[in-house]
């Protein structure tokens, strides 16, 4: 199992202040990369594949389902968690993010010790 200090985890929202919220709290515990949409989540994932992305669903251009379901296909070799971050919160979104390929679905505001707590249950269960 990696170390929490040596898993990359990609962050992905087109709203910076929600991106720099996430950074601020986790900035000391993973190695981070960030995105402000879906295209250059693509782009970071195909240079480094992250071992956990976070990735909010409405965006422009490619929205996170989308983004999702091109990263599973980016993870056949090395399988990753993606996580949706969302502020949809209702049984129908949290049903299109699971057929879309999303491990999670959390709905915004999240509480950083939550996202903490959840993030180390994931490294603990796969992230190896």
């Amino acid at each position: 199992m990696k170390n929490l200090s040596d898993c990359r985890v990609l962050l992905v929202d087109d709203t910076k202040a929600n991106l720099e919220v996430l950074v601020a709290g986790l900035k000391a515990d993973y190695k981070l990369s960030v995105a402000l949409s879906g295209e250059a989540a693509l782009q970071l994932a195909a240079r480094a594949l992250p071992d956990l992305v976070l990735l909010d669903v409405l965006m422009p251009g490619l929205d996170g389902y989308e983004v999702a379901r091109r990263l599973r296909a980016l993870a056949l070799k090395n399988p990753f968690q993606i996580i949706a971050v969302t502020g949809w919160g209702q049984e129908t979104d949290r049903r299109k993010s699971q057929k879309a390929g999303f491990d999670l679905h959390l709905v915004k505001p999240v509480a950083l010790n939550d996202l903490k707590r959840i993030l180390t249950e994931s490294n603990d269960a796969s992230l190896h």
